[in-house]
């Protein structure tokens, strides 16, 4: 009965920070933004479509290609198809992943709030709400249309599961991590984390039977799998496989570059851990300090579950938290080195283990300063300090990158594209035109008009061949000055196929077959 009465207590101040995280999101998100970069056209577009009965098809395709759009290959389908049911309901595609995208935050808020609140009590709740929220990587993974927020959500929910108490009901509770998991990995592939972490949980079974035998803990690791391995076979094997569709990057063995990956995320943990410090040096001697200090905390943790004076509601978050954490730094490096050597550990990428160290530090602190205040006040007083500390230093860079995505939208979103006079002249060009870019997003972001790519390769059969389908075509090359890594270079290509100028401006050119030389104004 106790917990009954004490339930409430605990899940209203959640749900009205809940609420703040869910109206925040929206906040930031108002037009100049959200934030638009290459991927949420996929996301974008894929929803679009799916809501309009044309299934999953991202509007740009490869040049060669008829048709203008392509199937979603290369992402997930959870995030288009939650954006399709905001399109569905009479919301254009980027205010329904707004919506999409705050009520992930909202939930991110929830979980982490009664994780914490059970694990540490209200101080521990306030403790990583305060780390969580100024996190400067939250604000630029919420600030964009991305899949992050969604799946950061989906991860906050595993984790506060699956540092519940167990009662009894092993099955029930490791379907219900499997559901998270198979949904988080729709989601993003890194999703295969949670599932990783629900058939380690499944197969230790920590807090269960150490004596199971092997044919038990089989069972409830082939029960934790069983929903994820359905659900991501089904998608892969129903995935359009046509020409059209996006290449998957090819599986081998990527060393090359590896130190500098990891240099990348080093820089990327100095800035989460001393963040608003601009010079080099001081930025590394604060970041080694904080470092120092946390692995201070942790040993001091583990010090006194030895003693045996951690309550079990606070060792079965920490559990819970590792097993997360790596699981995921074990995918994520396991598709470095044979998926994807261009993975950066950046904060995109980061954001799942900011949001876990949060978690544990959070409790952490609140369980040092509530069993040290009498004893070691002056060291309460000084880590409450650096905390606080911490807290403002990352509420700055928040704050000016708040600022920043309010001013300029970011990204495709931002100023230079919305005013592009290519994107105005791809708006009013004749409708039968084909388009071709190296920027095919920006033409759909602001024109809605799907969008041929450029060719990768500037060897003599394909620009030959391109410039047969320019003319049979009469399409237009929309050639944007700024550099896009996957394609050849539009303007190199245009004059080795002995195309025409029409048009120039400071941020690019119109190009068209000489046959087609005559001007289309905008």
């Amino acid at each position: 009965m106790r917990r009954l009465r004490t339930a409430p207590k605990i899940l209203l101040p959640a749900v009205i920070i809940g609420i703040a995280a869910f109206w925040g999101v929206i906040e930031l998100t108002e037009p100049p933004g959200p934030g638009l970069d290459p991927d949420a056209l996929a996301y974008l577009g894929a929803g679009s479509s799916l809501a309009h009965g044309h299934g999953l098809r991202v509007p740009s395709s490869e040049w060669a290609n008829s048709d203008t759009t392509a199937p979603l290959v290369h992402f997930p389908p959870g995030f288009p198809a939650a954006i399709s049911l905001g399109v569905l309901a009479g919301a254009t595609p980027v205010n329904a992943a707004r919506l999409v995208e705050a009520a992930a935050a909202a939930v991110t808020a929830v979980s982490v709030v009664l994780a914490a609140s059970t694990a540490g009590g209200v101080l521990a709740a306030l403790a990583v709400f305060g780390i969580a929220a100024f996190t400067p990587a939250f604000v630029v993974v919420h600030a964009g249309v991305l899949s992050e927020p969604l799946f950061l959500a989906l991860l906050a929910l595993f984790t506060w599961q699956l540092s519940r108490e167990r009662r009894g009901k092993e099955m029930k509770r490791t379907l219900v991590l499997g559901a998270i998991a198979a949904a988080a990995t729709l989601v993003r592939y890194a999703g295969v984390s949670l599932v990783v972490a629900v058939v380690f949980e499944a197969w230790w079974n920590a807090d269960g039977s150490r004596s199971a035998t092997l044919r038990q803990r089989a069972r409830r690791a082939f029960v934790a799998a069983e929903l994820p391995v359905i659900v991501l076979a089904t998608w892969v094997i129903t995935r359009p496989h046509s020409d059209g569709a996006e290449k998957i990057r090819e599986v081998g063995l990527y060393t090359s570059g590896l130190g500098d990956t990891f240099v990348g995320g080093l820089h990327t943990a100095a800035r989460w851990l001393a963040p608003g410090v601009n010079s080099v040096g001081a930025s590394t001697m604060a970041a080694i300090a904080v470092f120092a200090a946390m692995l201070a905390l942790v040993l001091r943790t583990i010090l006194a579950a030895r003693r045996g004076t951690v309550p079990a509601t606070e060792i079965r978050l920490y559990r819970a938290t590792a097993i997360v954490l790596f699981s995921y730094a074990a995918v994520l490096i396991a598709s470095r080195l044979v998926a994807d050597p261009g993975i950066p550990l950046d904060d995109r990428i980061l954001a799942p283990v900011f949001l876990l160290m949060a978690l544990r530090i959070g409790v952490a602190l609140a369980a040092f300063w509530r069993d040290s205040l009498l004893a070691h006040r002056g060291i309460v007083l000084l880590t409450v300090g650096i905390s606080a500390s911490w807290i403002w230093g990352s509420e700055e860079v928040s704050a000016g990158l708040v600022n920043d995505f309010r001013a300029d939208g970011g990204d495709l979103a931002a100023h230079e594209w919305t005013a592009s006079p290519l994107v105005a002249w791809a708006a009013h060009a004749p409708p039968g035109t084909p388009l071709y870019s190296n920027w095919p997003a920006a033409i759909w972001f602001h024109t809605a008009r799907a969008t041929h790519e450029m060719p990768s390769d500037l060897d003599e059969s394909t620009v030959t061949e391109f410039r047969a389908k320019i003319e049979r075509e009469h399409g237009a090359i929309l050639s944007f000055r700024a550099h896009a890594v996957d394609f050849a270079p539009p303007d190199s290509l245009a004059a080795l196929a002995g195309l025409v100028a029409v048009e120039r401006w400071p941020d690019g050119t119109i190009w068209r077959a000489p046959a087609d030389t005559v001007r289309l104004h905008p």
